[in-house]
């Protein structure tokens, strides 16, 4: 990717990959400084945009990532990532400050995902755990279940399917789903969910590998 950006700087397709691996590997600011450099192409690319917004959760810097978000909805209505990082920031501020306004909002964001794309694993996903955060177990278990039989090899449904199973005190059912999903795709989020089912099962030496691997 570094070769194809010396012979064409403002590649978009190789500046999102870049961010792509950079994010992956829990380097944001890193990524943010590159794409911050790459400012002409950002402002021209939808696709940059949603990294951004992106980032910005991440960094948990909501307030840029829902100003970020509604640019890229002014310019495409429909963008269905744009749409569903709408919920995730909705879902992430719940967290922080009036969870009886943010989380409705997050889930109607989701549910509206969901009906402009029943193939959009993130909807799925990302419904259960505003349910499980409503303390709606039961109807969070449907919806995994629904987004497990639909999308089995989602990396992100896997690592839901186990979040809810640590959530209704089964760490050995979860720690299957992690491990698959870290297979599928190596993500920080991942490792660590890993090592809490490990450490609820006491395989301690295990939870120490992926802590360090994460700190690494």
């Amino acid at each position: 990717i570094n070769r194809a950006l010396e012979i064409n700087n403002t590649f978009v397709l190789a500046i999102k990959n870049k961010i792509k691996i950079l994010k992956s590997l829990d380097r944001l600011d890193e990524a943010l400084d590159f794409l911050t450099k790459n400012e002409p192409a950002f402002e021209k690319s939808t696709d940059l945009m949603i990294e951004n917004v992106d980032l910005c959760i991440e960094k948990i810097d909501l307030r840029l990532a829902f100003d970020l978000n509604e640019k890229v909805l002014e310019r495409e209505p429909n963008n269905i990532s744009a749409l569903n990082n709408k919920g995730v920031i909705y879902e992430r501020n719940a967290k922080y400050q009036f969870p009886e306004k943010y989380m409705p909002l997050a889930l109607d964001s989701f549910e509206k995902v969901i009906e402009l794309d029943k193939e959009f694993p993130l909807g799925w996903s990302n419904k259960t755990v505003v349910l499980m955060n409503s303390s709606k177990i039961d109807e969070a278990g449907k919806i995994i279940e629904l987004a497990y039989s639909l999308f089995p090899k989602s990396p992100d449904v896997l690592n839901k399917k186990g979040i809810f199973l640590l959530n209704i005190k089964e760490p050995r059912k979860a720690l299957k789903y992690f491990t698959s999903a870290l297979k599928k795709f190596y993500r920080g989020e991942f490792l660590l969910n890993r090592a809490q089912a490990n450490f609820q099962i006491n395989h301690y030496e295990e939870t120490l590998k992926d802590l360090e691997r994460l700190i690494s």
